[in-house]
């Protein structure tokens, strides 16, 4: 996410990573061997530390785009050495833009929001895709006198519909780098998914794996993709230390509940290995920005990047010693509120009858799987493609429950949500809103004014399940609450 660049001590430079390219408007490749004044737009570019190899953790600077205009960045300047002499100057840059900072924007601002608008448009349609893959074959799955063949098939698309996904969350994070997108997340399932992606190094590296997962462990609110992030690095980090220590190999990964001491649990997850481990006097530093011990091989970025990301998720990393050898990292997030156990079934609902759901999407294929999936689970469903559809079905049908696209044409979920409210009360606060992108800050500040769930598309079956629990037996005086907070935002 930051523009970086390395100099030498003759001021050329000789890196510049892809992200600084694209700030500058320049091509892969084109920065290198151009003198470090071509990266500044003003008078004092020798003055500069990237030009002096000096030490500098924050100056203002502005950089000059290949087209002429002008970048405010916030420069940081660290002196690169080989033995006791000047090897050069290694410098990240960060947007102030991007930072909303400032409120200019340069004259490809809206080229830059129009491809924002686009990836969010591929996004959304991606994800209508993947929703209707994943729950038809949660469908077939559950159909009985299926063949051995049949059934490796059926798990090898959800396995490719799983990988699809990701990819989408990459993409989505691509055009919004500094966001995180926050939804309930079962920490054991992600840590089986990041070892499947990992499987091949850690089978090159003849690396022994135990895992001790701690069962029926609570949600919590994080963004897979970021978290994922930070699982990848330490894993690689404990590979290439065990590398290092003949003999070793062992990668041990485990979850628990434990007690914070200040009345809320939390998820811990810690990653332990047999490598050399950290020594004393390197420990206190392994969080700070560009402190490695791997020569020639890293940039010290790694550690502090997850420690960033924990931040971001309201949790926190440290590292320890692992006896007899070896080192360990240890995670810690807040569980998510009104989350059941990741791995619990739905609550029984205390009604005379089957639960009348009713589902509400401009796809008429994604509203037709939603369907047939809850009608296999035994409720009752309807499904219309519109929202004004469906307020003209609410005036002669009953329903406990509706499931509603949240960016559908003619009338979107808010404008939906306040007509129902109007309408019926009591069934506004029993509605969940689907998303194939929630990330937009409008739509993330009406969900959360107004109270409502939502689930992110593709659906992940359980949550869905879940989520129609929680609503169904959703307390009428906290209904009353949100109504209220709803009303007054």
């Amino acid at each position: 996410m930051e523009g970086i660049a390395i100099t030498n001590v003759r001021g050329q430079v000789v890196f510049a990573n892809q992200a600084l390219e694209q700030l500058m408007g320049y091509g892969s490749g084109e920065l290198v061997g151009q003198p470090c004044s071509t990266l500044f737009a003003d008078d004092l570019r020798g003055r500069h530390p990237v030009a002096r190899c000096e030490p500098s953790s924050r100056y203002d600077a502005r950089l000059l785009h290949r087209d002429g205009s002008q970048i405010p960045v916030v420069a940081s300047s660290f002196p690169l050495s080989d033995g006791d002499s000047k090897a050069g100057t290694l410098s990240t840059f960060t947007d102030l833009r991007e930072l909303g900072h400032l409120p200019g924007k340069d004259r490809d601002g809206s080229a830059h929001a129009g491809a924002g608008q686009r990836i969010a448009s591929i996004v959304h349609e991606l994800n209508n895709s993947l929703s209707i893959l994943t729950l038809q074959a949660q469908v077939l799955n559950k159909r009985g006198n299926l063949t051995p063949r049949v059934k490796e098939s059926l798990y090898a698309m959800q396995d490719e519909t799983l990988r699809m996904t990701m990819l989408v969350d990459s993409l989505r994070a691509a055009a919004d780098p500094h966001s995180i997108q926050l939804k309930p997340t079962d920490i054991n399932k992600l840590i089986v998914q990041t070892l499947e992606l990992q499987k091949p190094l850690l089978e090159e590296a003849g690396m022994r794996l135990e895992l001790n997962l701690e069962a029926a462990l609570p949600l919590t609110e994080a963004d897979p993709l970021r978290l994922q992030q930070v699982f990848i690095n330490l894993i690689n980090n404990s590979r290439q230390a065990i590398e290092a220590v003949p003999g070793s190999g062992r990668l041990a990964i485990g979850t628990r509940l434990a007690d914070t001491g200040n009345g809320s649990p939390s998820i811990q997850v810690r990653f332990a290995d047999d490598g050399p481990g950290i020594p004393a006097d390197v420990m206190p530093h392994i969080f700070e920005p560009f402190y490695t011990t791997k020569r020639g091989n890293g940039m010290g970025l790694g550690l502090q990047i997850c420690q960033q990301i924990l931040e971001k998720h309201d949790g926190r990393i440290w590292a320890e010693e692992e006896l007899p050898s070896g080192a360990a990292f240890v995670l810690e997030l807040p569980v998510a509120e009104d989350c059941q156990q990741a791995d619990s079934q739905p609550a029984r609902l205390p009604l005379e009858r089957q639960p009348h759901i009713l589902v509400v999407d401009d796809e008429p294929e994604v509203a037709k799987a939603v369907g047939e999936f809850l009608e296999q689970e035994g409720f009752t469903v309807t499904t219309t493609t519109g929202a004004r559809k469906a307020l003209k079905l609410l005036e002669t049908t009953e329903v406990d429950l509706i499931i509603s696209d949240l960016t559908m044409p003619r009338m979107g979920g808010k404008q939906f949500w306040t007509q129902v409210r109007a309408r019926k009360p009591d069934l506004a606060r029993r509605i969940i809103f689907s998303t194939g992108d929630s990330s937009g800050r409008r739509s993330l500040a009406f969900l959360r004014s107004a109270g409502c769930a939502w689930i992110e598309k593709p659906f992940d079956p359980a949550e869905l399940l879940r989520l129609i629990a929680q609503r169904l037996t959703l307390e009428p005086e906290l209904g009353d609450e949100l109504l209220e907070v709803a009303e007054a935002a």
